[in-house]
């Protein structure tokens, strides 16, 4: 059964409008680059208006929703990150020296300032709780901390 040019033309439309709807609907709000550095670790708020980026080479930097940076800091080793829901605090877990077990968690605020520092060994996992009352940290020496 042969089909007319106009029914072949619709099929054709309605395949290039399936398959390629989701590709045109995937553009970024924002993108930013670390120059010459590797994202190890990223975390969005829960309303979606913080994110914070942690970095191979010990860096931090937060950012709002629509990708201004509010501050960045350098620390030692590599940084893996959490955010509590409200972004008034940041979780950086370091990964310092794995040799010498070397790691830390540090507590910062939404404006940057260091709240607290706590050795812990070499991090391997973070965890936030939903409402960001703990955070849970493994290490390589098999260790678990639970903070409040």
């Amino acid at each position: 059964m042969a089909r007319s040019p106009i029914t072949v033309l619709i099929i054709i439309c309605f395949l290039v409008l399936l398959f390629a709807y989701p590709t045109f609907a995937q553009v970024p709000e924002w993108r930013t680059s670390l120059s010459d550095d590797t994202i190890s670790s990223i975390a969005l708020s829960s309303n979606g208006d913080y994110v914070v980026i942690g970095s191979t080479k010990g860096e931090v930097h937060l950012f709002t929703r629509n990708g201004s940076e509010i501050w960045s800091e350098e620390f030692t080793g590599e940084q893996l990150v959490k955010i509590a829901e409200d972004g008034s605090r940041i979780f950086s877990g370091s990964r310092e020296s794995l040799y010498s077990d070397k790691g830390s968690i540090r507590i910062i605020n939404e404006k940057g300032t260091l709240l607290s520092k706590t050795p812990t060994g070499w991090i391997t996992a973070l965890a936030l709780a939903r409402n960001s009352s703990q955070l849970a940290v493994g290490t390589t020496g098999g260790e678990t901390f639970i903070f409040n």
